[in-house]
């Protein structure tokens, strides 16, 4: 018998554009007044050439940003679509979670969607029956499951999805961004679970942006860039890498001057203008993608049109979902401004950055020296990112300054 459970050959995958042809009678009309017919773009290559063999039972993760190709790479390994060229050899019953809820019916009850989805991927009704309580069991949607599954929520529908797949013994279960959805607590029964699933010999494929759990989860790693892989290994090595990537590639993406901000994110008397806003690494350079634990600076260029006496420059920092960080402010940190006239500059530096990974937002403030009168205000006008590094926590909003020890 074969060591191998999924081999990919050469495998391409092309989506063809809509060109300049009127799809209904409303765009042939528009085509008319505007009276000019746009060129036909060129073809979407998802994917090019990719070669790759994932043996029996081993747990294999691919990276990459969005757009990259793994989602797509997942649903030709799933048999949901097909190739364009190339060959693609699959060895056992398959599982997959491509989309939250995939092949659930929305009119039928969770009860039927159970028994349809295990019948649609080859099991008998007697094998549903025989894991069916478990898997309610483990969804925890409880009465629910007599209820057609379009009044679930989106956790429970992702919890009875999720349940259904892990349940069904396949040899091959593919995971694509499910755990991202669900409670928190949910999502540690479903890594428990996979973990589960390691030791009994299953092979799983996972495509997640969440770099903490794919290296603790996974055996090997594959960056996929633009529909080709371009790199294969030990998690650790691979992460670096990747990292590096796209650290570099949103350092081209300078956070510089005010530019995008309008009068819904943006007030003031205009005394004290805030010019240029940049953040800044370690060494120096801007851009929007920083390390947890790494130096950063938040650097304000401003221009006061008149004497302005000790004016309080502030700062506020949310995480995303709208959780603010922290407010630090020039006076209450002892700075003494002075009076300031013409163009400066002030810093806020940041030695060991402890925000966890995640996508944040900025807010700048200039205010008179008694914190009254707003001279200039950008509401959460500026993004950043904080992104994985080698050894940051897993889960909340900072890492905190503190060591583990062994109570003597």
């Amino acid at each position: 018998m074969s060591d191998w459970a999924i081999r990919f050959h050469d495998v391409s995958k092309k989506f063809p554009r809509a060109g300049a042809q009127a799809q209904s009678v409303l765009e042939l009309l528009l085509g008319m007044v505007r009276g000019k017919k746009e060129e036909k773009k060129a073809d979407l290559w998802a994917l090019k050439g990719l070669t790759y063999e994932i043996k029996k039972g081993e747990t294999v993760g691919f990276v990459g940003t969005n757009g990259s190709g793994k989602s797509t790479m997942l649903k030709l390994a799933a048999r949901i679509m097909k190739p364009t060229s190339g060959l693609i050899e699959v060895a056992g019953r398959v599982s997959a979670l491509l989309e939250m809820g995939a092949g659930f019916h929305n009119e039928l009850t969770g009860r039927e969607n159970v028994f349809l989805s295990g019948a649609l991927m080859g099991l008998e009704q007697s094998q549903i029956e025989a894991v069916y309580d478990d898997v309610v069991a483990f969804s925890e949607v409880g009465d629910f499951i007599d209820i057609p599954v379009k009044h679930y929520s989106s956790g429970m529908y992702m919890r009875l999805a999720f349940s259904v797949a892990v349940h069904v013994k396949p040899d091959i279960l593919f995971i694509d961004e499910i755990l991202a959805v669900g409670d928190q607590s949910f999502q540690n029964k479903c890594f428990d679970r996979i973990h589960a699933l390691k030791q009994s010999n299953m092979t799983i494929v996972i495509v997640s942006h969440d770099l903490r759990s794919m290296q603790n989860m996974c055996e090997r790693l594959i960056w996929i860039n633009q529909g080709e892989i371009v790199m294969s290994g030990e998690p650790r090595q691979v992460l670096s890498e990747y990292t590096t990537f796209t650290r570099e590639r949103d350092q081209k993406k300078i956070l510089d001057g005010v530019k995008g901000l309008n009068e819904h994110s943006r007030w003031g008397s205009g005394e004290v203008k805030v010019t240029a806003v940049r953040l800044l690494d370690g060494e120096g350079k801007p851009g929007q993608n920083f390390r947890s634990n790494e130096p950063m600076t938040i650097e304000l260029e401003y221009d006061a049109t008149e004497a302005v006496d000790n004016p309080q420059f502030g700062l506020a920092i949310f995480r995303q979902d709208g959780i603010q960080v922290n407010s630090p402010n020039s006076f209450m940190a002892g700075l003494k401004i002075g009076t300031i006239h013409g163009r400066g500059c002030v810093q806020y530096r940041i030695d060991h950055l402890a925000l966890l990974p995640s996508i944040y937002r900025l807010t700048i403030s200039v205010h008179d020296k008694h914190g009254v009168h707003t001279y200039d205000y950008h509401d959460q006008a500026y993004t950043f990112q904080v992104t994985y590094t080698e050894n940051p926590e897993t889960h909340g909003l900072v890492s905190l300054p503190a060591t583990w020890h062994v109570a003597e």
